[in-house]
């Protein structure tokens, strides 16, 4: 019985309510994760689609993973280049004479603290997830409003889909990805003014957001994957294992999402479904509790990381958690709570109060950063 239950489900699931047979798709970082996911959506729906990433060896393995290849095309390019945008979206014309789904999905992450995050780095989030975005609906404009113009004549309704992706970081923030979520939150205001402007022309302009998706950004930190060479620059990607406990439990559902979970908010924005959404963002995080996002869980782990890796160079004693009691304290302090050599530190929300001389800790005094 339960088994009948669950195949049913399963049916349901993956049984498409509406079909994008004669649709034609851009589909930006399509060789790998959600990207991939995807594309394959798109195509299972019945789209021809344009898929465009940095490495044609994975576009190729994209290309082959997906069910329907006749009506898939290939195009490598650095999007972050002036003029790559222009050339895949007439690449896109030139393939397939026309254009009604784009879909911003190529990025990455390349993360610091905003004291130790130079200008290059902070301006490689922004190309890549804010002027990308831009670029490539402006190069797409003329093509997009002239058909609108004629079909809007011909008094017949055809809308065309952008589907924008933002994040957990863009709209919560998280500590350690100030050029990232300064470059996602950008994403929602490149989602909503378009929306306004090209409404008129039949155009629904939205974005989805993730949280913790189960991609090569949250592999063990010492896997295979973990490096990436950008711009001369190597960053890297994941997170401890044991992190992702902690990780888990931040989230409402109890588990990171998968890559068809994310493909499947973004394909909502691309079908008939959302003809009458606009200006939209839906975030497909898993939610989160107490208002404590997944990437916040990380960052404070790998701060964790980034301290007793110092002590350990220094010759000195791990971080503890500090056992002061709280009637010594005076004060009831933030978890983040630890001791080293002496010396307390309350690291949560910023204040930063050392006590020499003895283990014992003082409340702060005088003033401390805005709560």
């Amino acid at each position: 019985m339960n088994s009948d239950r669950v195949q049913s489900d399963i049916e349901c699931a993956t049984t498409t309510p509406f079909t994008l047979k004669g649709k034609t798709a851009l589909m930006t970082g399509a060789g790998r994760g959600i990207g991939r996911a995807i594309a394959r959506r798109l195509v299972d729906a019945g789209a021809s689609v344009m898929v465009n990433d940095l490495e044609e060896m994975m576009l190729l393995e994209s290309e082959t993973a997906l069910t329907q290849p006749r009506r898939v095309r290939q195009i490598t390019g650095d999007l972050t280049e002036a003029t790559i945008p222009e050339m895949v979206v007439h690449a896109m014309l030139s393939e397939f004479g026309a254009l009604d789904i784009i879909v911003h999905n190529a990025g990455y992450s390349w993360d610091n603290f905003i004291q130790k995050t130079i200008d290059e780095q902070f301006q490689a989030m922004l190309e890549i997830h804010l002027v990308t975005p831009f670029r490539i609906p402006r190069a797409a404009s003329t093509c997009i409003c002239e058909s609108a113009k004629k079909e809007i004549a011909a008094n017949q309704r055809v809308m065309r889909k952008i589907v924008n992706i933002t994040s957990i970081a863009g709209t919560d923030s998280n500590p350690g990805q100030v050029g990232c979520s300064a470059g996602k939150a950008g994403a929602i205001g490149m989602t909503k003014t378009p929306a306004k402007e090209w409404g008129r022309n039949n155009v629904n302009v939205n974005a989805s957001g993730f949280g913790l998706i189960g991609t090569r950004l949250v592999q063990p930190i010492t896997g295979a994957d973990a490096k990436m060479q950008m711009h001369g620059h190597e960053t890297r990607h994941g997170v401890q294992p044991r992190l992702l406990d902690s990780v888990k439990s931040a989230c409402t559902l109890g588990r990171l999402g998968t890559p068809e979970e994310a493909a499947g908010a973004v394909l909502f924005f691309c079908s008939p479904l959302s003809d009458y959404a606009t200006g939209e963002v839906l975030i497909c995080g898993g939610s989160t509790s107490d208002g404590v996002s997944p990437g916040f869980a990380i960052e404070k782990q790998k701060d964790r990381n980034r301290r007793t890796r110092t002590h350990r160079e220094r010759n000195l004693p791990p971080p503890q958690v500090c056992t002061t009691p709280t009637s010594a304290r005076g004060y009831t302090p933030g978890p983040s709570h630890t001791t080293s050599g002496g010396a307390c530190f309350l690291l949560e929300r910023g204040e930063h109060v050392p006590k020499r001389g003895n283990s014992a800790c003082e409340p702060p005094t005088g003033p401390t950063l805005p709560r």
